[in-house]
This record gives structure tokens, sequence and C-alpha cells, in this order.
């Protein structure tokens, strides 16, 4: 594997749960630092969910910015689809049920002198029907919001969703839309609905 490849699949790993642990990303260099991370979980009454992540990285220096920049739009789609793909593989092991990558998109842009990157998928096997109820879960995998940076977990749920039980609890809810911020490392939230 060469280490480009090897690059995006630790950083796909890293979007899709929240541990974006940028300094294995590049070689340990601190020269840049993650300003806001931002995980949208929107689950409805079927097996499929639909993730969005948003990241946004601050530089030191703008030449490692537009480095950095270059990389990730040179990347093509197939590339990162079949990385995203090979990562998911992974995580089954740390759970119970199949995931499968239904479709997948992202981008990287700067903007206000931040490298942004947005991540778009659609993935079944988070969520699973039991009954009547739909359970959210993935197995022993866990993630990192970062007590020192804007990040958050959100999950969405259907506006009309009985929700019957939480783990762990959100820092806040609105109706059915679940958040954490900044609580460090928690389980992947179960959230039982129907």
């Amino acid at each position: 594997m060469n280490n480009k490849k090897l690059m995006w699949l630790i950083l796909a790993v890293i979007v899709v749960f929240a541990i974006f642990n940028i300094f294995s990303f590049f070689n340990n260099r601190a020269n840049y630092s993650q300003v806001a991370f931002k995980a949208v979980y929107t689950f409805g009454r079927n097996n499929e969910t639909k993730m969005e992540n948003d990241v946004s990285f601050s530089y030191e220096d703008q030449n490692d910015l537009q480095e950095s920049l270059s990389y990730f739009q040179d990347v093509s789609l197939e590339e990162k689809t079949k990385n995203y793909e090979e990562v998911l593989k992974k995580l089954e092991e740390q759970s119970d049920k199949p995931l499968e990558l239904i479709d997948y998109n992202s981008k990287a842009y700067m903007d206000e002198g931040l490298l942004k990157i947005e991540e778009t998928a659609v993935v079944s096997g988070l969520v699973e029907q039991k009954g009547d109820r739909w359970v959210t879960g993935f197995g022993e995998n866990r993630l990192e919001l970062k007590e020192d940076s804007n990040s958050s977990l959100i999950f969405v749920l259907p506006g009309d969703a009985e929700i019957l039980s939480i783990t762990p609890e959100p820092t806040s809810r609105d109706g059915n839309v679940l958040r954490w911020e900044r609580v460090g490392q928690i389980p992947f939230p179960v959230v039982e609905y129907k």
C-alpha cells in the first residue's frame, strides 16, 4: 500500500468515528490543529443511515495548508470510495453486524484561512429493526469528541419517533435531535426508538 493510500485510509477511519488524529495523518507534524468537528447521523425507519462529517483545520503555514488541500483534491472519488469501503470492513470487526457503503462523496476547500473537509455517506448496518423498534449501534467501536475543540456528534431521528432509551446520555436534546459535545471518548450511542 503506497503512502498516499495509507494516509487516506487513516483519514477515513478518523472522520467516520470522530477520532481525527491529525498527528498520525501528517506524520506527526505539529503545524496545524483541528478547530471544529461535526458529525450528523440521520436515522429513519430502515437500515440506512446518512452520515455527514465536517472538519476544519488551522495551519501555522499557508503553504502546508495549500499542500494538504491539493492532496485531498488530487485523490479521485473512486479511490476515496474504495478506501472508505475498506475502512468499513475493518470496523465490522468490532461490530456484530455487517456494514455496506451505499453512497459516498467528499470535498475539501479553503474557507477564511481554514482547511475544511466535508464528507457524506449513506451506510447500512448502523441501525437495525428488532420487532417494532429500531436500535442504533456499532458494537465495541468508540468515538472521540475532543474536549478542547468544537466537536459534536448529532443523531437526527424521525420527528414522529418515540425514543425509548439513549446510552450514553446526550449533552443536549431538542425533540428527536440528540447532541453529544466535547465529552471525550464515548461508545457509539445506542438509541432505541419506534
